[in-house]
């Protein structure tokens, strides 16, 4: 654990991303004008919907391009827009002019309208209009869509909350620094449909009480309530997968649940990096590797994604076979101007699992620089292992921290020190020695529940594994 513990409110940016929405003819319709975003921006209809003039509310979506998110959300979109259109309910996409004649001249199933607002790059952002200017809500993620159209008839302070709430549990559950418990129920209560909800309450299963066996009956709640919705569901699948990888029924029926939504988005590039994973962590090494072979040209621009690409392919200890186009591909985001931890932490995947240990000793060392007191590789390991951007990530990298840790102060370590060594030790698969340093660290601090929590983790995953290999599964 750190020291101090810092609080965690962590926005999760899907990079979600123009699936192939079926094609519908344009309804021919009067030219006309939305002003989602107030009076003063006026966008102009470039491809309309029937009944979409006439609609009671519309859910508008702003897009920057349309080769980023949009492609992972263009099918949810379309079918949202089915779905709701009896009710009075348009769903809309915003785009800057030269994108949205692109996206208009495709006939989605939804509304098109030409916006050159300034927007972020590669952020949806959700804006819910009463009639044309009266309300407006804004998220970064559209995982939970179903939830928000829901909420377009209740006042904007409960949705800011309800959001405000989820992404602050989101980037608390991993650090384990509280009874999530009360807050989880919260979340799933006012986001039943949301990958974000339901993936933390597996989370929290997992890591605050160690209740493997409950942990995998919520991920078989989690993907029932979600498989109508291809986003949710790959924001949950991103999210579980990387939370736990010791289970392998869970690995196999995470990868079935992410076939058709990769389906619905197959140029959609979180969906496609997320689905990668799903197949090798399933063993599916086949599809994986015609997957894998389709991704880094799509990627080329992209210096995240590439960075995810690298250490998605060699999330296994088999990930060597890949090690060379991971290693392109992170070189290729480097130059870039990729984030440096994440390019040295992708690195030091690709030379662990190409077998090359020196190499990635020595690139920790010079990393490491000059900052290597105890307190500095403890929280950089610690929150490498549970924010929920590198949650699964990196766990070479924070192995290596804790590594050196662990060289410089033995047994002689602090508790809170060996519970942060103990998690990395789990995540790399020492969970024997995990349960010993937890077992020490849960004595010193007087049986704290966190670190109570944290053991029962690790002894009823060894518990799993024994009884799996006893029965030769």
């Amino acid at each position: 654990m750190p020291e101090p513990r810092r609080s965690l409110s962590v926005s999760l940016v899907a990079a979600l991303t123009l699936s192939a929405a079926a094609a519908q003819e344009p309804t021919p319709a009067a030219p006309r004008s939305v002003a989602p975003f107030g009076a003063q921006v006026e966008c102009r209809v470039l491809h309309d919907q029937d009944g979409a003039a006439a609609a009671r509310r519309t859910l508008w979506v702003a897009y920057h391009d349309d080769a980023g998110p949009l492609r992972d959300h263009a099918q949810l979109l379309a079918d949202l827009m089915l779905k709701h259109r009896e009710a009075g309910v348009a769903i809309g996409v915003l785009l800057p002019t030269e994108a949205a004649t692109r996206l208009a001249a495709q006939h989605p199933g939804f509304v098109v309208a030409s916006c050159d607002a300034e927007l972020q790059p590669d952020v949806a952002l959700v804006v819910g209009c009463h009639g044309v200017d009266d309300a407006q809500w804004s998220t970064t993620s559209l995982d939970g869509a179903i939830d928000l159209l829901a909420m377009l008839d209740g006042d904007t302070q409960a949705f800011t909350e309800a959001e405000g709430t989820l992404q602050n549990l989101l980037g608390n559950v991993a650090d384990g620094t509280g009874d999530f418990g009360p807050w989880v129920e919260q979340c799933l209560k006012s986001w039943p449909h949301s990958g974000r909800a339901r993936a933390c309450a597996a989370l929290y299963r997992w890591w605050c009480k160690g209740d493997v066996a409950g942990a995998a009956q919520l991920v078989d709640e989690g993907l029932k309530a979600l498989a109508d919705d291809p986003v949710a569901t790959t924001t949950f699948v991103d999210l579980v997968q990387r939370g736990d990888r010791f289970d392998p029924e869970v690995a196999k029926k995470l990868a079935m649940a992410m076939a058709p939504a990769a389906a619905a988005a197959p140029d959609g590039r979180f969906t496609q990096l997320v689905y990668l994973r799903a197949l090798l962590r399933a063993g599916q090494d086949r599809l994986a590797g015609r997957l894998a072979a389709t991704l880094p040209k799509k990627l080329d621009q992209r210096p995240y994604e590439l960075l995810v690409l690298a250490e998605t392919l060699t999330d296994l200890s088999a990930g060597a076979m890949y090690a060379e186009v991971a290693e392109r591909a992170v070189q290729r985001a480097e130059t870039l101007g990729a984030d440096a931890q994440w390019v040295v932490a992708a690195r030091h995947k690709c030379l662990t699992r190409a077998g090359r240990p020196e190499e990635a000793a020595r690139l920790m060392a010079q990393h490491r620089g000059t900052n290597t007191s105890v307190s500095t590789l403890n929280n950089d390991c610690w929150y490498m292992m549970v924010r929920p951007d590198t949650m699964g990530r990196f766990d070479t990298y924070a192995l290596a921290q804790a590594d050196e840790m662990w060289r410089q102060d033995g047994d002689g370590m602090s508790a809170g020190n060996k519970d942060t060594v103990a998690l990395a030790f789990f995540l790399n698969g020492r969970i024997e020695r995990a349960i010993e340093l937890q077992s020490a660290a849960a004595q010193a601090n007087g049986n704290d529940p966190e670190y109570v929590g944290r053991l029962t983790r690790y002894r009823n995953t060894l518990a799993a594994q024994q009884a799996r290999a006893a029965a030769g599964k």
